[in-house]
């Protein structure tokens, strides 16, 4: 199926993933071998790629297509007897190409929040003295409500009044009601009075945005220096890596972009002539750097907070083996 539990109304399964995937690479060995560089270039066209997002607390996948292509590279190069320089480097290209979906925490495609004007509460019975604009005949059935009309002949409803809230926007109103938003009157609580649609909202067109925890650029740098004594050898190693900024959402939201970050690790490691065993020290993300790396957006259902997903703090240690 396409969804998880628990709101699961309405919903169909999702379609299947087909991936035309073509790559091309080489694998080399230079400078009398003290070079090692391997290369490929890669292109993934992706029909109906499932896509995933939190709609009234239940996990539904939506399908999309996707180009996404790229060029890697690693090398190892020995640069002297005892000196090892390695790396690799990446980079990607992701495209969403045909692909329209509701934003479950902007239905409407909001731009900016306006003021309410002068003198409302902020409450649905606000629009009650509405009323008065309806065509009569509204209420024998021989003509359709006015917009306007709808909602004042909607806020007569004391529980409406009292318990939906609205915030006028750049497109329209939004009603919230325990939680959920809605771009017509709902109350929430009880799905039999008045519910919001399944299909409520306005669909973004997501064509030309970039895959969820997509960096384009990603490299890494190693220095190893090897030190052999009477009783055993050292190695000493630092890595620099890089990643690029990235969205966390197919929406490309800004409150979901992930800057980019760079990383210094550290280590060293000594093992004796027997290799019998191995004593190490290490220090991971040396400068201390304080950074996000994945948001995780709820549902509006539960207040449509987001959870950060932060890398590990500076973390120094000492490891120990023995080899059998």
């Amino acid at each position: 199926g396409g969804f998880n539990t628990t709101d699961i109304a309405g919903l169909e399964n999702f379609d299947s993933e087909v991936a035309n995937v073509f790559e091309i690479g080489l694998k080399s060995t230079l400078m009398n071998g003290a070079l090692q560089l391997n290369v490929s270039a890669y292109t993934n066209d992706y029909e109906g790629l499932q896509l995933s997002q939190i709609v009234n607390r239940a996990s539904i996948n939506q399908n999309a297509d996707v180009t996404i292509e790229g060029i890697e590279a690693e090398f190892t190069l020995l640069l002297s007897d005892t000196l090892v320089l390695d790396g690799f480097v990446s980079n990607t290209s992701t495209e969403i190409e045909d692909f329209k979906s509701v934003d479950p925490l902007n239905p409407n495609q909001a731009t900016q929040k306006l003021p309410l004007p002068a003198g409302a509460t902020g409450f649905f019975s606000d629009f009650a003295p509405l009323i008065a604009t309806c065509n009569p005949l509204v209420f024998v059935g021989q003509a359709a409500p006015s917009n306007d009309c709808y909602l004042g002949i909607a806020a007569q409803n004391p529980l409406l009044g009292a318990l939906v809230l609205y915030t006028p926007t750049d497109a329209g109103y939004m009603f919230k009601s325990f939680g959920p938003l809605c771009t017509v009157p709902f109350f929430g609580l009880d799905s039999t009075t008045l519910p919001c649609p399944l299909t409520d909202g306005v669909e973004a067109d997501l064509s030309g945005n970039s895959l969820p925890m997509a960096a384009e650029l990603n490299y890494r740098l190693g220095l190893t220096k090897f030190v052999d004594t009477a009783s055993g050898s050292w190695s000493f190693r630092m890595d620099y890596s890089y990643r690029d900024d990235y969205y966390s959402t197919a929406f490309n939201r800004p409150r979901g972009h992930i800057d980019d970050v760079s990383l210094i690790d550290l280590s060293m490691k000594y093992t004796p002539v027997s290799e019998a065993w191995f004593v190490g020290a290490y220090v991971r993300n040396m400068g201390d750097e304080d950074h996000i790396y994945a948001y995780y957006s709820t549902d509006v259902t539960v207040g449509g907070f987001q959870n950060g997903v932060a890398i590990d703090p500076k973390i120094f240690g000492i490891n120990f083996g023995m080899n059998f």
